[in-house]
C-alpha cells in the first residue's frame, strides 16, 4: 500500500519503526477487513482509499505540531504501484483511486509481452 505523500524511503523508515506482525494475525485483520468491506457493502479498494485518508491525518497532525509549512492545496500525486511521485517520472495516468506511471506501464508492456513469446 502507499503512503499519500512519502518518498519511498521516509516509508521504509516508517515501516522500520512498525512492530512486525506475525501471520495469525496478519490473518486476523484481512478477516476483519474483509467483513468489513461486506457488512459496509464497499470494494477492497475503497477499504485503501480509507487507509490512505487515515495516513493524511497523521501527516496533517504531525506538520501542524511540528510547525512546518503549510503544503499546496494540490497533493502530490504517487503511483499506485512503485510509489514514484509525479514529479520524478514523465507520465502519471490517473484512474479510479489508482495512479500508474509511465515507468510501471512500460514494466507491464514487458511483462505481458514475455508472456505472449513464452506461450507461442
Amino acid at each position: 500500500m502507499k503512503s499519500e505523500g512519502l518518498t519511498p524511503a521516509q516509508l521504509a523508515e516508517r515501516n522500520a519503526e512498525l512492530p512486525r506482525i506475525t501471520q495469525e494475525k496478519a490473518f486476523h485483520i484481512l478477516e476483519r477487513l474483509e467483513t468489513l468491506a461486506t457488512e459496509e457493502k464497499i470494494s477492497p479498494e475503497m477499504l485503501v482509499e480509507c487507509s490512505r485518508v487515515i495516513l493524511r491525518r497523521k501527516n496533517d497532525i504531525a506538520r501542524l505540531t511540528s510547525g512546518a509549512p503549510s503544503v499546496s492545496a494540490s497533493p502530490t500525486l504517487y503511483c499506485s504501484f512503485c510509489n514514484k511521485s509525479q514529479h520524478t517520472v514523465k507520465k502519471l495516468i490517473a484512474g479510479d483511486n489508482v495512479f500508474i506511471c509511465n515507468e510501471c506501464v512500460k514494466d507491464c508492456n514487458n511483462i505481458i509481452q514475455e508472456e505472449q513469446r513464452e506461450s507461442a
